[in-house]
């Protein structure tokens, strides 16, 4: 993805500073916002490289540049947007500006401004001028194409880095709209399902079983509205991975499965005393038949106390 760019240029020759400081520059407009541009300009004008010079072949780019507030390169900025100013002192010539041949000042100017709703306008300036006769040299552009490059490129890390940001979104809402919907699936299939206890034998029907699970009491209240049959119960949901144990090799196998758990909160119950006389009073018996009932009620705060204690 490249963004589309308005290009605008215009070189000109000069004998004199004064003479280039009303010059059109180079300008660039980028389809971004400004908030979004503004950061990357001043990176680029805040390092140490200026981009399409050089003093000697080996090299490619002029090193040791430095940010500066203001510049007399250029005079006075008089239009709108914020300006960023890079500056390389003590250069010999440096290749790309016209006619340079003496020792002197290589500046490069930044203009940012807003050019629509979601479009910035980037303007960039370079000139070399002589530190003995103060004789300025513009740019024959490559200065202004190479840095806007810079520009360019971290513009378009940016939108990649948008773009995938908006497909990860977009994938997050997808895949939650499809569990809310195989949920929506569960529940009325819960609801249609007749509940059928797992004993015939009333005396062993007090077991709990899970049927469902819920943040918000409210909505499973709603699912299961009778409450002599369903219970609203507060507890802990886990799910982790279980390795398998290899009997032949005697360790873990890389193969495993998930496996859930529920763990009720309230775990035990305290018996008030009226209700404690017929549980001690019960003699010792190994058998497991059941020996009493207990009538168990949970308030609006889903903690349980006994309501009744009968022996059978």
């Amino acid at each position: 993805m490249s963004p589309v760019l308005a290009a605008f240029f215009c070189a000109a020759t000069a004998s004199s500073a004064d003479n280039v400081k009303e010059s059109p520059g180079f300008v660039m407009e980028i389809p971004e916002k400004e908030s979004d541009v503004l950061p990357i300009v001043q990176d680029i004008a805040a390092d140490s490289i200026i981009r399409g010079t050089y003093v000697y072949e080996r090299d490619k780019e002029l090193t040791g540049a430095m940010p500066a507030k203001s510049s007399n390169a250029f005079g006075q900025w008089q239009g709108p947007g914020q300006v960023f100013y890079k500056v390389v002192t003590g250069v010999l010539a440096p290749r790309h500006f016209l006619d340079s041949a003496d020792v002197g000042t290589v500046t490069v100017r930044y203009v940012v401004e807003p050019a629509g709703e979601a479009r910035t306008r980037v303007r960039i300036d370079a000139i070399f001028i002589e530190e003995g006769r103060r004789k300025a040299h513009r740019s024959d552009r490559t200065v202004e194409s190479s840095e806007f490059k810079a520009i360019q490129d971290r513009v378009q890390q940016l939108q990649l880095a948008k773009q995938k940001t908006e497909e990860e979104r977009q994938q997050a809402a997808t895949n939650l709209k499809k569990r809310e919907q195989e949920a929506a699936q569960r529940d009325q299939q819960l609801a249609l399902r007749p509940f059928n206890p797992p004993h015939s034998d009333p005396r062993r029907m007090s077991h709990l079983i899970a049927i469902d699970v819920g943040r918000y009491p409210t909505a499973l209240r709603q699912r299961y509205p009778e409450k002599q049959r369903f219970l609203i119960i507060r507890g802990v949901v886990r799910l982790f991975y279980q390795k398998v144990w290899d009997e032949q090799k005697h360790r873990l196998s890389g193969k495993g499965f998930l496996r859930g758990q529920i763990q009720v909160t309230n775990r035990e119950i305290h018996v008030p005393l009226p209700h404690a006389s017929p549980l001690a009073s019960l003699p010792g018996n190994s058998s497991d038949a059941p020996r009493y009932v207990v009538t168990l009620r949970y308030g609006t705060r889903f903690e349980p106390w006994i309501a009744a204690v009968r022996r059978l």
